[in-house]
């Protein structure tokens, strides 16, 4: 084999996975752990980098199928849109985690007993939120990452961009199911709420020279941390668990 013939592979060969690496890339940037603010950039380069190597081998195929027959600005911006919609297909999860917390924080006045550690967030979600990622790297997060990205060129054809028809025909059914299951995980706190409220309210008509605050709020907050120790394992066991059934039935 010449030496140009050589050259000329190596170069279809890069070419082929800078292709796969606008769309890895792309989503990294948005997918949970490997794509969270807290995270250095350069480890998000070395992650997304690290799958576009897992995911080339299986998407070579169709990428040289398209190589020469598309120009090259085409695919960037198509593979581009493809890798956001991707991550943000994923991404939603960590806004309903997000959501979970938020309104248990609220239902549980413990919205912000410990600040903010890393954004605007009540500290429940802060804390759902690490546990949730502990749990999906636990659950082998990145074998399932590798397969749905493998998965997405089957879907998504190379050079194709994402059409405004089929985001929201994949959106919407996907939002719908997102709100629900946030609403879901967060029914234990605001029933407790809900009860304390109530309570409060019966304690007050019934002796209205008792100060029911001074007794209400620490029992609510004890209660809200009780809970919350209860609940926490199950809470981000069905959240991964939905999560890996979206990405396995994209």
């Amino acid at each position: 084999m010449t030496p140009e013939a050589v050259f000329s592979e190596l170069q279809t060969l890069g070419s082929a996975y800078f292709i796969v690496f606008l769309r890895i890339g792309s989503a990294a940037f948005l997918l949970p752990i490997i794509g969270e603010s807290f995270v250095p950039l350069r480890v998000k380069l070395v992650g997304a980098l690290a799958l576009t190597a897992l995911t080339a081998p299986m998407a070579l195929p169709e990428i040289a199928a398209v190589q020469g027959n598309r120009a090259l600005l085409a695919i960037f911006f198509s593979e581009v849109g493809i890798g956001l919609f991707l991550g943000l297909f994923v991404r939603f999860f960590v806004f309903a985690l997000n959501m979970v917390g938020s309104i248990a924080a609220q239902s549980l006045s413990l919205s912000q007993i410990l600040g903010n550690l890393v954004e605007a967030q009540p500290a429940i979600s802060q804390i759902v939120f690490f546990a949730a990622l502990g749990l999906l790297t636990v659950l082998d997060f990145h074998v399932s990452l590798v397969a749905y990205l493998v998965s997405s060129y089957e879907i998504f054809a190379v050079a194709n961009p994402v059409t405004s028809e089929g985001v929201f025909a994949t959106m919407v059914p996907h939002l719908r199911m997102l709100a629900q299951l946030a609403l879901s995980l967060t029914a234990p706190f605001v029933a407790v709420s809900v009860i304390y409220n109530l309570a409060l309210g019966f304690i007050s008509r019934a002796m209205p020279q008792f100060m029911v605050t001074f007794v209400g709020a620490p029992a609510i907050v004890a209660c809200g941390l009780l809970l919350l120790m209860l609940a926490l394992p199950g809470l981000v066991f069905l959240w991964a668990q939905s999560l890996l059934r979206a990405m396995g039935g994209f």
